[in-house]
């Protein structure tokens, strides 16, 4: 009970962040008093966390302690919150734009608890809504707003409405989570996102899938969820090959999220002990590692003033070696570097999958196996050749000590989820 009510605390601070954020008067104080909030909602339910984790490993998750995988879930989607918006670039978001990523990030909270299974498909409309605020005053939003709340946000709706009534409930929700997680060719939605929002609110997007996922086993049928599986093996290798040909950085990135979130899903939908704990660490690596990889790619462009592409490489190692050493540290640990949370996660779905489903968790494993080679190529492309202009700011130290801080949780997730 009262893990439950300091994460009642954590979902208001975090509101209460969204409504400071317009209250502000100018973008660096509705930015500072936004992460604030968000800061004591981490707090709190932190708090709530540690006062009641069992001494025994959370490897035994899934099965046995459903109630604190969901906690730990809730937990890392506002510290990510926390991060999204300390790194958010003050010129470049709009103090809307802050209150939508507290409103996303605090959706993302509260989906894990939601009392219904229809809820689970219905609560992240409220982040959706929130997010065509944004794209509606975005050049090219429109069409952006209408993808989201159409293929996202209606599915969900239909899924939550077949719940109950047998092969209908199975192919609405199926079809829903395909889209949430943009398998191919579900995707528009989420390419054209990557395109239109900022980053920082694109990672927050990425926040509430993972969250939602995470609670959508309550939601799929029991017949129904080894067919899905095997689809979102398919659309991770798919998604992971669209990456590899991108020659737009917002694209490759998006693709390598959504790649990573259908391995999840593949994971949460299997049958093996685990493949289940594996998915679990999956989505705490998208939340951490990922994201931060997503939002680094924001403070580059900040600094450039443009989007990248990967036809040509930008030779910015040279100006600003920190970034693009934390750049490219996250990106592994997102990829699998061992001793990382990454590693983990791909670890555990390789062992608990491959007995009852060789072939899937092959297409897994290639899939990871791509990703790691774009994120070497975005490495390679942004930052590596040949030196430009000397450029004087690197990673500022409010940067530099939140994207230290994250680096440091993907180690200590690893170590501190293992068993004692």
């Amino acid at each position: 009970m009262y893990p439950d009510l300091m994460l009642t605390v954590g979902i208001t601070c975090a509101m209460v962040g969204a409504l400071l954020s317009v209250l502000a008067p100018d973008r660096v104080m509705a930015r500072r008093a936004a992460t604030a909030a968000l800061a004591a909602a981490t707090l709190a339910v932190g708090v709530g966390l540690l006062l009641h984790l069992p001494e025994r490993s959370m490897l035994a998750l899934p099965p046995e302690l459903p109630w604190l995988s969901a906690r730990v879930i809730a937990f890392a989607a506002l510290g990510s919150g926390v991060v999204a918006l300390a790194l958010s670039p003050a010129l470049r978001m709009s103090r809307y734009d802050l209150a939508v990523l507290c409103v996303l990030v605090a959706t993302a909270a509260a989906v894990p608890f939601a009392a219904a299974p229809w809820l689970v498909c219905v609560l992240p409309l409220v982040g959706f809504a929130a997010a065509t605020a944004s794209l509606a005053a975005a050049p090219g939003g429109r069409e952006a707003a209408v993808l989201l709340l159409i293929l996202p946000g209606l599915l969900g709706v239909l899924a939550g409405a077949a719940l109950g009534f047998g092969t209908a409930s199975g192919l609405a929700a199926g079809g829903w989570l395909l889209a949430l997680l943009a398998a191919p060719p579900l995707h528009a939605w989420y390419l054209r996102l990557a395109q239109v929002l900022p980053l920082n609110l694109f990672a927050g997007i990425v926040i509430l899938q993972a969250s939602v996922l995470e609670s959508a086993v309550a939601v799929v049928p029991e017949p129904a969820r080894k067919p899905l599986s095997w689809l979102l093996a398919f659309a991770a290798l798919g998604n992971a090959l669209l990456a590899l040909a991108q020659r737009d950085a917002r694209r490759a990135c998006a693709c390598i999220v959504a790649s990573q979130l259908a391995v999840a899903g593949f994971a949460e939908f299997s049958t093996g002990e685990a493949a289940v704990v594996g998915g679990t660490f999956v989505l705490l690596t998208v939340v951490t590692a990922s994201t931060g990889f997503v939002l680094l790619l924001g403070a580059l462009e900040a600094r450039l003033g443009a989007a990248l592409s990967l036809v040509r490489p930008h030779g910015c190692y040279a100006s600003w070696p920190r970034l693009a050493n934390a750049f490219l540290v996250l990106g592994l640990v997102s990829a699998g570097l061992p001793l990382t949370l990454g590693y983990v996660a791909s670890d555990l779905v390789l062992r608990g999958a491959f007995a009852g489903a060789a072939v899937p968790t092959t297409l897994v494993v290639v899939s990871g196996a791509l990703n790691a080679m774009t994120m070497m190529k975005m490495y390679l492309y942004l930052f590596q050749g040949a030196a430009g202009r000397a450029q004087p700011s690197d990673l500022r130290p409010r940067e530099l000590a939140v994207t230290f801080g994250l680096m440091v949780s993907a180690f200590a997730f690893a170590f501190g989820l293992l068993p004692g």
